[in-house]
């Protein structure tokens, strides 16, 4: 068998049949070249037509694999789309938290500071009742305390009058006894 080229069809095998039957008489050569002009136009859509189917199934393969790529790249995005869900919601919640904690934390500062404006306010009741006490004991024992003065003055007079008086009887002693 001879190699045949099939994109060549004046050397297909219906070419070749259509020459034979021309040779023998059996065809016209009006309608044997008829025929082969027919055959080489079926050829020519034929070759057209998978040359179509061709480029076709190349771009159905390219099309599979952008589609592939843009599936990935889609799934992709939704993952990170959920990511950033899910991130959200965690900074949400954390958010959330923090201004719960920012409440408790100022609600109890205001609490201290009412606590420790109550407590300032008794510390300066205590310190004016201090006062106070003070004074009135300062005023109750100053009678006294000048009291105790002058009964200490009074008693140092009598004892430096008792003891001038005994100097001077003991110098009139030592007068009489000389």
């Amino acid at each position: 068998m001879v190699d045949v080229d099939p994109l060549n069809v004046d050397q297909s095998e219906a070419y070749n049949i259509l020459s034979d039957l021309e040779n023998a008489g059996k065809l016209s050569s009006d309608k044997a070249e008829l025929y082969k002009n027919k055959f080489h136009q079926l050829h020519e859509a034929c070759l057209n037509n998978m040359e179509n189917e061709r480029q076709l199934a190349q771009k159905i393969s390219q099309l599979k694999k952008n589609l592939s790529n843009e599936g990935l790249k889609l799934e992709k995005a939704n993952q990170q789309q959920n990511d950033q869900k899910y991130k959200m919601n965690s900074l949400e919640e954390r958010l959330e938290q923090v201004k719960k904690d920012t409440n408790e934390v100022d609600d109890r500062n205001q609490h201290l500071q009412s606590t420790i404006a109550k407590l300032e306010n008794e510390k300066q009741d205590k310190v004016s009742e201090y006062e106070q006490k003070k004074l009135d004991q300062k005023n109750f024992l100053e009678p006294e305390i000048e009291r105790m003065k002058a009964m200490i003055a009074e008693r140092k007079n009598q004892l430096e009058d008792g003891a001038e008086q005994i100097e001077k009887q003991q110098t009139d002693q030592t007068e009489l006894d000389t």
